[in-house]
């Protein structure tokens, strides 16, 4: 199998001679504590029932590093965890290839040869958007790839389209709630070894739509409502007592819903005209912006659970300052000096979207920087700029902060945005030596074989769902 079609590319890759065929035959080597789900998977990859052979495990490390030998009658795999377990396997998947010298076989051979990993960064995360528009299978079909590609954590946003029950005035009346659909992509996340991670915006984007459209997912509706947000309606009102009642029921149902999850997504960007109102503007609205998050974390706090921030509202628009690492679209200033007083625990996830450009120290993201020296984890998160993607990956790796968070705010579709989206993302978070090749048509098929195995595993067979492209709904105009 030739290396670009691994994704990621492991570290260690070596070609031998000859090749195994994966059959009823085929032995499997693996600790003993792996049997059943070694087995479980290989049935599900190959629909093959192959023997089992258990090697010793020793000390588990629990740093995501595996390795696996191929040879003509045996394929071992030594790893130390479940985690580790799923990701040799994976890539094992991958390196497999159709049977040869045959016009038709469901068989796959594998070469000979042995490869290995290690992940680059703890955080590997895509954040994917629940429109109003989106397409369940759509939805699910990015998590798997996700997934098949070693992100070990993917945000779910909710845009209008979780199905409340104490308050369902917050989801859009033609996207009817579909527990059972976000019940099976939990489940299925348990499978594909990787953690969701739910979002609702608690501060800016109240309207659950593009503040291009003009839609609200509440007023337009039920105009009675308006006391909860700001008069314009895209913020949440932080004055009103019932703004956080309101906000702590819906949480609590996501909670129900989802259970234990190690981070709640809680928004907090582009919070445009906050502290507009009579009550808000006579307020000290950054002192009750800091109530608001110590709330809302309280809250986390009692389901054992951490909350992640986007990082904007807590930076000076000072252009002199952060030159183009801010966006000065706003006419009210930033509430920045409570940082300060932000628990630490909170994880500050610092969105960048535009080319990299190094400022006077030679960083090129230093804003990331900023919010670490003060104490707080820090995921760098580019969307689909190829160069943000590289160099956040790099400070990340280089400035020992925790990770990526891949950001994603259009209909996810095009092998072009794909590639850029998974495969350089998920390459460049194991590795961060690695390095795009010159001749990206030739990744752009190995995303689109990537997808044509998903398409099977969730048995399609409409020809738009095997494909790249999705006509849907584009969050921008």
């Amino acid at each position: 199998m030739h290396p670009r079609f691994l994704v990621p590319r492991p570290k260690q890759i070596n070609s031998g001679n000859g090749y195994h065929l994966l059959s009823d035959d085929s032995v499997f080597a693996a600790p003993e504590e792996f049997r059943k789900n070694l087995l479980d998977t290989v049935q599900r990859y190959w629909g093959i029932t192959p023997h089992f052979t258990a090697i010793s495990s020793g000390a588990n490390t629990g740093d995501g590093s595996y390795k696996v030998e191929i040879s003509s009658d045996k394929v071992t795999l030594y790893v130390k965890s479940q985690n580790e377990l799923s990701g040799a396997l994976k890539t094992l998947r991958q390196w497999a290839e159709p049977e040869r010298d045959l016009i038709s076989s469901p068989r796959s051979i594998l070469e000979c040869g042995s490869f290995s990993d290690s992940p680059g960064l703890e955080f590997r995360g895509i954040h994917l958007c629940y429109f109003r528009e989106t397409e369940e299978w759509e939805l699910e079909k990015l998590i798997r790839l996700a997934a098949y590609c070693k992100f070990n954590y993917a945000v779910i946003e909710f845009w209008g389209t979780f199905p409340f029950r104490k308050h369902p005035e917050f989801q859009w009346q033609e996207k009817h709630g579909n527990r059972e659909f976000i019940r099976h992509l939990i489940e299925l996340s348990h499978e594909l070894d990787i953690t969701l991670i739910p979002q609702f915006n608690c501060f800016g984007h109240a309207a659950g739509s593009s503040v291009s459209n003009g839609w609200h997912v509440v007023l337009d509706r039920f105009p009675h409502f308006a006391p909860l947000f700001e008069p314009d309606g895209w913020t949440w009102c932080l004055s009103n007592p019932e703004t956080g009642n309101v906000q702590r029921e819906l949480l609590e149902e996501i909670f129900e819903l989802f259970g234990d999850v190690p981070y709640f997504h809680l928004g907090f960007d582009e919070a445009f005209n906050a502290g507009t109102c009579t009550l808000c503007r006579q307020s000290d609205y950054p002192q009750l912006l800091l109530k608001h998050i110590l709330f809302l974390h309280d809250i986390l706090a009692a389901h054992n659970c951490k909350a992640i921030l986007w990082h904007d509202m807590f930076l000076e628009l000072d252009a002199e300052k952060w030159q183009h690492n801010i966006t000065l679209d706003r006419n009210t200033p930033n509430p920045y000096e409570i940082l300060e007083k932000l628990p630490r625990d909170i994880i500050l996830a610092d969105w960048h979207y535009g080319k990299p450009q190094a400022d006077k120290s030679g960083v090129f993201w230093p804003t990331a920087d900023h919010f670490a020296a003060k104490g707080f984890k820090v995921l760098l998160c580019p969307c689909v700029n190829e160069e943000g993607i590289l160099t956040m990956a790099e400070q990340a790796a280089d400035h020992n902060l925790p990770g990526l968070l891949e950001t994603t705010w259009v209909a996810v579709s095009g092998t072009a945005l794909l590639r850029k989206i998974f495969f350089v993302t998920a390459n460049k978070m194991w590795n961060r030596s690695w390095k795009p090749e010159p001749g990206f048509a030739d990744e752009y098929n190995v995303v689109n074989h990537l997808l044509r195995q998903i398409g099977h595993d969730m048995k399609f067979s409409e020809t738009e769902k095997f494909g790249s492209i999705y006509t849907g709904y584009s969050f921008f105009p």
